[in-house]
Parts: C-alpha cells; structure tokens; sequence
C-alpha cells in the first residue's frame, strides 16, 4: 500500500483548484491501494478546511490522517521556502510520496513530490502578477525541477507551456 500525503489547503477557496483538490482527494481516498494523509494550513478558515476534510473522509468511508495548521499559507511558503524547515515528515511521518501546488513545496529533499499546474500564466506574462507573486512561483517550480518532481498538468496548453517555458 502507497502510504502518500497531499496538501489540501486549496479546497477553501471555491475555484477551480478547489474543485479539482477536493475531486482528487475523493478519489485517492476511495483507492484502497493508497493510504492518504491530509495536510492543510489555513488562518482564517481553519475550521471550514478542517470540516472539508472531515466531509470527504465521512463521505468516502476511509480513514485519513488530517493534520490541519491554524497558520496562514505564507507562513509555510517562507518556512519551506526560504528556511528549508519543517519538512512535512515532522507531522505526515509516514508517508512515501507527497502531492503539493506549484506555489509551495516541502523541503523534504528525499520526498519525492507530485505537483498539479494548473496554468503557467505569471511565468508567461509575468507583468500581469505582482512581483513577489512572480518570484515565490519561479522559485516554487525551480524546486520542482531541482527534485525531478513529477508534474500533472491540467491541460493540454499548460503541458505544452511546461515543455516551452
């Protein structure tokens, strides 16, 4: 059995991202060959993510270990990104394969990640995102490079960005 972590954090926000987080979280959950833990980190709606998981765990009829952080997101992209601490192991020890974003990584260097792109609109027209946004992403997918990470894209046209860019 794959014992395999995911970031849900994203399953708040109500857009397409969500949506698709939380049909894939759906899905790997009623996988019997993969034992899924959850992990998520939200300030401001930490209740309304932990009640997502719960849902989906009830729903699903399969038990998953949920860790939810009270912490906003930012936090964990300057931890993970800048301090290179603490790996998700410290909380998800178990787990073999870890699926994140493509905005924040955790720095377990001998994780092998998975990472969904859903487009890569701020690296093609980076003037149109605020330049912090444009850097944390192009230090985010450098690392997903840097780690060989294997990547999902959503789309053909964010496949085909991929390969170009």
């Amino acid at each position: 059995m794959l014992k395999a972590g995911i970031d849900i954090s994203s399953v708040v926000y109500g857009r397409g991202v969500s949506r698709y987080t939380t049909n894939l979280v759906r899905a790997l959950l009623k996988n019997a060959e993969i034992q899924l833990s959850l992990y998520g980190t939200s300030l401001r709606q930490n209740k309304e993510l932990t009640k997502i998981a719960q849902d989906l765990k009830k729903e699903t009829g399969r038990k998953a270990h949920t860790v939810i952080r009270p912490h906003p997101p930012s936090l964990y992209t300057f931890l993970w990104n800048q301090l290179h601490y603490p790996g998700i192991r410290s909380v998800l020890k178990d787990i073999e394969i870890f699926h994140s974003w493509d905005w924040i990584q955790p720095p377990d260097q001998d994780l092998p990640l998975i990472s969904t792109i859903h487009d890569l609109a701020i690296l093609r027209y980076p003037e149109t995102a605020h330049p912090k946004i444009v850097s944390m992403h192009q230090k985010s997918w450098k690392v997903l490079k840097d780690r060989k990470a294997h990547v999902i894209a959503v789309s053909r046209a964010t496949k085909n960005d991929i390969i170009e860019l």
